[in-house]
């Protein structure tokens, strides 16, 4: 690949980046207390990265793009729930 293309692919991404930041924050601070979003519950480290969450919302929707058309917060929820899956 270019240099120019490897630059571009780099911006994408940093604006992907960008783009998940806002709603997987959101959903993590509301995940974090304890509560349910979507009846989702996920129990990351407490001590995680916020790029290792978004990173794990992106992978979950590389692996299901047909869930692109459903509302952010509840694909964040289902992504970091079965990311991070909660001790039964």
């Amino acid at each position: 690949m270019e240099e120019r293309g490897d630059m571009e692919v780099m911006a994408q991404l940093s604006e992907a980046s960008v783009a998940y930041q806002f709603p997987v924050g959101a959903v993590f601070d509301i995940l974090a207390d304890g509560n349910a979003v979507y009846e989702y519950r996920a129990c990351p480290p407490h001590d995680e990265e916020r790029e290792a969450l978004i990173m794990a919302v992106k992978s979950w929707l590389d692996r299901h793009p047909n869930s692109l058309n459903r509302r952010a917060s509840a694909v964040t929820a289902q992504a970091l729930a079965e990311t991070y899956p909660c001790a039964p």
